[in-house]
Formats: structure tokens, sequence, C-alpha cells
């Protein structure tokens, strides 16, 4: 469990610059949580640098209940289970991803993402066999919850992602959807093969 209130990303794992070649594996990262009412992010894992991560393998890891506060909708200062910010050849396998529980501080509708890929500088990743739920429910009317996130049409695709399980669900307050790519939403799994294909 790590709860703050610091002005900066909150996270389990945490993977700089200067790695290569680093293997995260079967660990369980649960109650990761930035309750700064400012709009700080929190991450299960994080690789953080754009510049130079490489050939990371992030497996058999457990993930779950990581959040924000209801801050900013489709933004990256949201909370998400495995978070990419750059990196090259980036395996992510046997991964299980669950975010769920109710978020009530804060006025703004707000997202949540299983997966979150921020950044041009993301090249040969390779998302495989991995279980991303969010079941998360926002206490402001317009909130979202993505089992995978991208946040510019910019990054590099193809990327790998495949054989994966995808589940949500959605309530009064917070809409459930498979994927994101810049603007374009992919509400279902036939939605979000056609684009990973």
């Amino acid at each position: 469990l790590r709860i703050s209130t610091v002005s900066t990303t909150v996270t389990g794992v945490e993977v700089g610059s200067t790695m290569f070649g680093a293997r995260i594996l079967e660990n369980v990262i649960s109650g990761v949580e930035n309750s700064n009412t400012g709009g700080w992010s929190a991450a299960g894992i994080i690789l953080s640098s754009t510049v130079f991560p490489t050939d990371i393998l992030i497996a058999n890891n457990m993930i779950s209940d990581v959040k924000t506060l209801n801050y900013s909708l489709h933004s990256t200062f949201n909370a998400a289970g495995i978070r990419l910010n750059g990196g090259i050849n980036t395996k992510i396998y046997n991964n299980s991803v669950n975010l769920f529980g109710d978020v009530t501080v804060g006025s703004s509708a707000s997202s949540s993402y299983g997966l979150m890929l921020t950044s041009t500088a993301i090249n040969g990743l390779d998302v495989r066999n991995n279980i991303f739920t969010n079941s998360t429910n926002f206490g402001v009317t317009g909130s979202t919850s993505y089992a995978v996130w991208l946040s510019s049409t910019a990054i590099p695709v193809p990327q790998i992602i495949n054989n994966n399980n995808y589940s949500g669900t959605s309530t009064a307050t917070t809409t459930y959807r498979l994927g994101y790519l810049g603007g374009t939403i992919f509400p279902t799994l036939a939605d979000w093969r056609n684009f990973t294909l």
C-alpha cells in the first residue's frame, strides 16, 4: 500500500532512462494511490523516461487497486496499471491488471487505464497474454475507464498487442471502453481487433 499526496507520479515499480535489459517479474503491487488535488498520476509499473529504456521485460506481475482523484478526462494525470512513457523492444507478458473501487474526491470527470502508452518514443512493443480489467467507478458523471489507452495517433503502429483478455464494468457515472487512440474510441473487442491487427 502506497498512498501519497506528492506532486509527481506515485508508483509501485519505476524504470528510468538508463536501464537496459531490466526484468520486472512476479511482483504483487496493490494499493498505489495519489490523492494530490493538483492532479498527479499513479501507476503500478512505469517506464518513466522517453530516453532509452531498452529491452525491458514486464512479466507475471499482479497489479491492482491503482487510483487517483476525479481530476481530468483522457489525461496522463490519471491512474494506470502499467504505464509506458517510452521504451524500445519492451515486452509485456502474462500480467494481471485489475483496477477497481470508488473514486469520490474531486469535481471533474476522470479516466483510468489498465495499460497506458504516452509517447511517440515507444517502438517494438510486444503485449501478449495479459489480463486488463478496469471497473473503476468515478464519482463524476462523464468519466471513463479503459483497458488500453494510447495518448496520441503519432505513437508508432503497428505494435504487437495480441491474445490479451480485456474486461470492465460501466456504472451510472463511468463508461467502460476497451481502447482509445488519440481521440478515437474503440468500445468493443471487434473494433479493437480491427485496429491492432
